[in-house]
This record gives C-alpha cells, sequence and structure tokens, in this order.
C-alpha cells in the first residue's frame, strides 16, 4: 500500500465513530425527594427517589458500571446518595441548582394504589430537567451507553443532539415521557430516529402509533423509519423490534410488592446488557430480570440491599431471553415425520425454576411491571393485580421462533424432542399392532388346533 492510500485510509478509519470501551452507562435523569405515606399512617420523610437512581441501580445490579448525570436542588438532602457513591456510582455529573429540589407526597392505599401530589409547584419538575451544559465532555466520552430517561421533550431532543456530537460512538437508549401525547408524534418520531434504542411503553406506543397491539405499534415504527426499538408491556414482558423481526421476550413470575421505577429499572437492566455486549433479546431479558426483582421490595435503593441474589437474576435473564419467541414468524414447512411443529415454549408460564427467589420473598422466577411514569412511578400491574390462584403475578408465555441464538437453538432443541417423542410414540403403536398380531395369529392357530 502507498503512504497516500494508507494516509487516506487511516484519516477515514478516524472518521469512524468508535464505541467507548469498558462498560460504562451515563444515566441522565432527574432527582426527586419523595416523603412517603403508607397505608397504616406510618411515614417515610425525604427519601430518595427520581428515574436516574432507580436506572442506575439497575446498571449496576445488571454487572455494568454507571455515572449518573442530574440537577440537585438547595435543598437536597446531604448524605442521600452515599449508598449509591458506596456502590461506586459516579455521582461526579450531578449539578447543584438554585431553588428547591422536585418534592412528592407518595400515599399508598392498603388496596395498593398509590397518589402522587406535587409538593413543589408542577413547573419545577421542567426546571430541574438536565440540559446538555450539564453534561461533562470527558464523561460523554467514556459512556459506552448514554441512558436519557423520562424528561420534557425539548429537553431530551437537546440532549440527545448533544451526545451525538460530543460522543458520537456512544449507544444512545432513550425512554418516553408521559407528556409526549399524539400532539408531539412527528418530534418524537425524529427524537427516536436518532437515538439508537427507543425505549417506550405500551401505552406510551398506543398514543404515539394509535395501535392497539404492541406488534402493529412496532410495525408502525418500522416505517416510520426506526431500526430498533423495545416496547415495555409489563407483565406481559416487552417486545424487540430488530433487523424487521418482532420478538416477545417474556415476564416471568414473582410476589409484587411496590412496581414504583420498574419501568427505569428495565431501562437500567437493558442499558446494562448493550454496554456488556449482550444482543438486543438478551439485554431486554437482563432488563425484565432486574426490574421483577425491583418489585418485590420498595424504594429507589432495593436493588442495593444486601441480600438482593443478582447470580439468581443473571440465571433468569438467560432463561427469559432463551425463552424469547418471534411474533407472527413466517409459516415453517411441517416436519417431514408427519409431526406437528412445536408450540409454546412453556404453557404453564413458569419460566425459572424455583431456586431463583431473591432473598426468600419470590414465588419462583420473577414477573415484571414496567409501564412507568416520569416521577419513578410504574402504572403496570401492582400489589393485588394480575396475580393467579397462588397470590404471585403470572405472565403467560406464548411462542414462536426466535430471532436470539439460543432461543433459536431452544425452540429446535423442543422440536426436536417433540419429533423424537412422536417417532417413539409411533414405536410403540407399531410394537402394539404388531403384538395384536402376534396374538390373533396364536389364537387362529390354537382353534385350527382344536377343530383338527
Amino acid at each position: 500500500m502507498s503512504p497516500g492510500s494508507q494516509q487516506e485510509q487511516e484519516e477515514q478509519e478516524e472518521q469512524v465513530p468508535r464505541r467507548p470501551a469498558g462498560e460504562l452507562v451515563l444515566v441522565i435523569g432527574n432527582l426527586t425527594i419523595d416523603d412517603v405515606v403508607l397505608p397504616d399512617g406510618v411515614t417515610h420523610m425525604a427519601t430518595l427517589g427520581g428515574n436516574s437512581v432507580h436506572a442506575a441501580t439497575a446498571v449496576v445490579t445488571g454487572g455494568a458500571k454507571a455515572a449518573l448525570a442530574a440537577r440537585r436542588g438547595e435543598d437536597f438532602p446531604p448524605g442521600a446518595l452515599a449508598v449509591l457513591a458506596a456502590e461506586g456510582i459516579d455521582l461526579a455529573g450531578l449539578v447543584d441548582i438554585p431553588g428547591p429540589t422536585v418534592r412528592n407526597w407518595v400515599i399508598y392505599e392498603a388496596d395498593g394504589r398509590r397518589h402522587w401530589l406535587y409538593r413543589t409547584p408542577p413547573q419545577r419538575s421542567a426546571e430541574a430537567a438536565p440540559e446538555p451544559a450539564d453534561l461533562d465532555p470527558a464523561m460523554l466520552r467514556r459512556a459506552a451507553v448514554v441512558h436519557v430517561a423520562a424528561m420534557p421533550l425539548g429537553n431530551a431532543e437537546r440532549i440527545v443532539a448533544h451526545v451525538r456530537r460530543q460522543a458520537p460512538g456512544a449507544l444512545v437508549t432513550v425512554d418516553t415521557h408521559e407528556s409526549w401525547d399524539s400532539s408531539v408524534t412527528g418530534r418524537v418520531l425524529a427524537l427516536a430516529r436518532t437515538a439508537d434504542l427507543f425505549v417506550p411503553s405500551l401505552a406510551e406506543l398506543a398514543r404515539l402509533t394509535g395501535a392497539g397491539e404492541p406488534a402493529g405499534g412496532l410495525r408502525a415504527l418500522a416505517a416510520a423509519g426506526l431500526g430498533q426499538a423495545v416496547v415495555k408491556a409489563a407483565a406481559a414482558g416487552a417486545y424487540v423490534l430488530e433487523g424487521g423481526r418482532i420478538t416477545r421476550v417474556p415476564a416471568a413470575r414473582t410476589v409484587v410488592a411496590d412496581s414504583t421505577g420498574a419501568g427505569d429499572a428495565f431501562c437500567g437492566g437493558l442499558a446494562a446488557g448493550l454496554a456488556r455486549g449482550l444482543s438486543l433479546v438478551e439485554s431486554a431479558g437482563l432488563g425484565a430480570a432486574i426490574a421483577a426483582a425491583a418489585i418485590t421490595e420498595s424504594g429507589s435503593l432495593r436493588l442495593l440491599r444486601p441480600n438482593l441474589d443478582r447470580a439468581g437474576i443473571a440465571r433468569t435473564a438467560r432463561r427469559l431471553a432463551a425463552a424469547a419467541a418471534e411474533v407472527n414468524p413466517p409459516a415453517a414447512d411441517p416436519p417431514a415425520d408427519g409431526t406437528e411443529p412445536g408450540g409454546p415454549v412453556n404453557k404453564t408460564g413458569a419460566i425459572a425454576s424455583r431456586d431463583d427467589s431473591v432473598a426468600g420473598d419470590t414465588a419462583g422466577a420473577f414477573g415484571v411491571s414496567i409501564d412507568h411514569r416520569t416521577d419513578g412511578t410504574a402504572d403496570g400491574y401492582g400489589p393485588g393485580e394480575a396475580r393467579d390462584s397462588t397470590g404471585t403475578a403470572t405472565a403467560r408465555d406464548d411462542s414462536g421462533a426466535g430471532t436470539a441464538p439460543r432461543a433459536r437453538q431452544h425452540r429446535a432443541g423442543h422440536r426436536a424432542r417433540q419429533r423424537q417423542a412422536g417417532h417413539r410414540a409411533r414405536q410403540r403403536q407399531a410394537g402394539h399392532r404388531a403384538r395384536q398380531h402376534r396374538a390373533g395369529h396364536r389364537a387362529r392357530q390354537r382353534r385350527a388346533g382344536g377343530s383338527v
């Protein structure tokens, strides 16, 4: 190669964005102060809240490193973030602003309903939303994934554009805000195309596309130019759009204590998987497993409790990814031996074995409720909802042919076992008919001998 052509090649390579080495996820979101009132009247004042906290704790639970970028007011409690710092979450991206931190009353009812009342003026949420000037360029360049949590649309647009300029190699994921309604659909879709991965809830997808079911909504996103998206569908799991295919990652089962922040936990786990180099389906399985573990307890720091079984969460994540199924896959040719192709991966909905409990408080595998609000609440199933006769929140596992390699292997193995079972059944039937034939032959011989 000539010196000139070599120099041209090097210049071209320099223009190609490269993803930073490492597994750092930068979470950009909000911080809140929550004053909690329980059904029995017990109060927990000045507790730490905010979508950035729920997402960042999920990132470290998923095995990646986390950094947090958010604004905090003058009244933010000293030491409130000490637990995050002790966990190794980078807090250098916090920005102090004049005025109060967004503060809420969070009132729980005995039946699991929750009421959120702003203690600060409603416009304070917009004032406390992050801006591009808050972001440290060096931290942006170190991030493998930048997760933009729910925030006003203008803030999200400015931040995503800024990240694209400052850190073109980072993978950008965008969560949706409850104020993004049909009046701003064009802007939201343009933002989603700018990002690498759009992560709406099922309700938010319906508002944007008008589709009544997730597959239709994802096809509408694909028609609008989106190559990838993940839809959080609460007890139905998650739906993944990738390469023109739609795959459902099932939910598992869990006992629900508090679904607050489950959507943010899902996004954090999803981002952690992507930062670690997992496939999109595998990352969605990790997000579902982490969110399911989160909702077994209350509080924004529940994923940092010492007795959390992270190994169990990882096993559940792998099982959920392996059970992923393509939605409306192309019709498969019937097997040559005449047996039917494989049906549901697991018609009972029991995805993981009973050894995957978290601190002994779940019923088998983890379930997930992942439809969230901007203030860290969740609008999926809560206590007393979507449960079976055991008091366990359930999700049914429909199947088809999946896209993840392990999922395809799992279903191929399932179909092979079905064919083997069918073959053995036919062998048994053939053997039975042969025995009947021999028995009839001997009977005829005995009758013939008796008549001689």
